[in-house]
């Protein structure tokens, strides 16, 4: 029981890790593309470039939880759900810790920590379900 457990842990330490790094890739290309629409002067609203940016940096999300993360397809339209929510949380939780005067990169610091965590959970829960769990939930 004891060895399961600890393989189990350090598989999901792997899928976690995997799950930090596709999160950090796609994190840039979102910076990059916000950063170069801005600097452009395409769009000098950083809300709006904030907005466009987040489009590509979905699909590669989408793309490398797929390919690299959890191995599986996924759901699309529960991905994209998903995404959605943990934008919106990430910009409400911002707007709650600015509103209380907490200084930027702190807010920024929290609002990027709490955002990713329930991204993964979510993930793994409901967007890349394991073969094993989708059988017993569907002989329930």
């Amino acid at each position: 029981m004891k060895v399961f457990v600890t393989m189990h842990a350090a598989t999901e330490l792997k899928q976690v890790l995997r799950f930090g790094l596709t999160a950090g890739l796609a994190t840039g290309v979102h910076l990059v593309i916000a950063e170069i629409l801005i600097l452009s002067g395409s769009l000098t609203i950083s809300f709006g470039a904030n907005i466009v940016a987040f489009v590509p940096a979905v699909i590669v999300s989408y793309w490398a939880q797929c390919r690299f993360t959890f191995r599986s397809q996924g759901r699309v339209s529960r991905f994209l759900a998903l995404a959605m929510a943990g934008f919106a949380l990430n910009n409400l939780v911002l707007l709650g810790v600015s509103m209380r005067g907490v200084p930027g990169p702190i807010g920024l610091l929290v609002s990027g920590l709490v955002s990713p965590v329930l991204s993964y959970i979510g993930c793994r829960q409901l967007v890349f379900v394991q073969k094993e769990k989708a059988r017993g939930e569907a002989s329930l």
